[in-house]
């Protein structure tokens, strides 16, 4: 029985791991889209709240190693996932399915039934706070509000409601902060093969050095492939071409007229058609072909 549920536990847990970093590695290139997008917005600060502290030489790096740590990371992340997914599962099966097939429901009621009703009590607790906090709040002013405004209406009230709901609420808490420690196990062993977010909490994401060099890499790929920044520089070198091209044109016209000899009109034009064949040989081949001039036979005089 044991042997058969290890196996088919494993082999349930194998499959769904298997899956999601599957769908993990077409989720990352959605997000590459979808981050890049907003880089070429301007915005910045949804990645790091301190992007500047990204140097360049990390950048540089990020971008050369990025894709082998992609490959490790989904490794690591396969391997803890399904090692979680599959300790988690075992832990239910014996402690809820096994007994519930050898027919112990009541001794599996009463190890778990005192449990199940305080989890059960805390959530009723919470619920009824959400319900009964609208009763101190104003009135909506508009109909078409979707909240009603922050701002209390009976304060006494609201007080009171407090005060003999303290020793409740301090259960309530213990038992949220150790939900809160089970949620972030779950999703940190979940997330840990997903680079493009980070597993430190806001503020520490310069600790997780998948998630810069995450970052590294976007920057550099978009001050390198930025269509707005791309047009500029092309802008930039044509307009210098330009300028090259009329201060070799202004230079050779000085030297012409600089030389003090009468230049004709004929010569600059022939001039200026060299320099202009030079720096386009392809308008060679479109020239009018001049004729050649025939020979003329001029009469000798013979002396006598």
């Amino acid at each position: 029985m044991m042997v058969a549920c290890f196996s088919g536990v494993w082999i349930a847990t194998t499959v769904t791991s298997t899956l999601t970093c599957i769908t993990y590695v077409f989720h990352i290139l959605a997000c590459y889209r979808k981050h890049m997008k907003r880089l070429r917005v301007g915005k910045k600060h949804f990645l790091l709240s301190d992007v500047d502290r990204i140097s360049h030489s990390l950048s540089v790096v990020a971008l050369a190693r990025y894709s082998s740590w992609q490959i490790a990371y989904t490794l690591w992340g396969y391997f803890i996932m399904h090692l979680v997914q599959w300790v988690a599962v075992m832990i239910f099966m014996y402690v809820v399915i096994l007994p519930m097939v050898h027919g112990q429901w009541m001794e599996l009621i009463d190890k778990w039934g005192m449990t199940i009703l305080t989890f059960i009590l805390i959530m009723v607790i919470k619920k009824l706070q959400l319900l009964m906090a609208r009763f101190f709040l104003q009135p909506k002013i508009s109909p078409e509000d979707k909240q009603q405004p922050l701002a209390l209406n009976n304060r006494k009230a609201f007080q009171n409601f407090t005060y003999f709901l303290f020793f409740y609420t301090v259960v309530v808490g213990l038992v949220s902060c150790l939900m809160r420690l089970l949620r972030s196990m779950v999703v940190g062993s979940w997330l840990i093969g997903r680079i493009d977010r980070p597993v430190m909490p806001k503020g520490y994401e310069a600790c997780d050095m998948g998630f810069k060099t995450w970052v590294g890499m976007l920057l550099m790929d978009h001050y390198h492939t930025n269509p707005s920044l791309l047009a500029f520089c092309h802008i930039l070198v044509s307009k210098n071409r330009e300028k090259e091209f009329h201060r070799a044109t202004s230079f050779a016209r000085t030297e012409l007229m600089g030389t003090g000899c009468r230049v004709s009109v004929r010569a600059r034009t022939r001039w200026l058609l060299l320099y202009t064949l030079l720096n386009n040989p392809s308008l060679v081949a479109l020239r009018k072909p001049k004729p050649c001039p025939q020979s003329v036979d001029f009469p000798v005089k013979y002396s006598a």
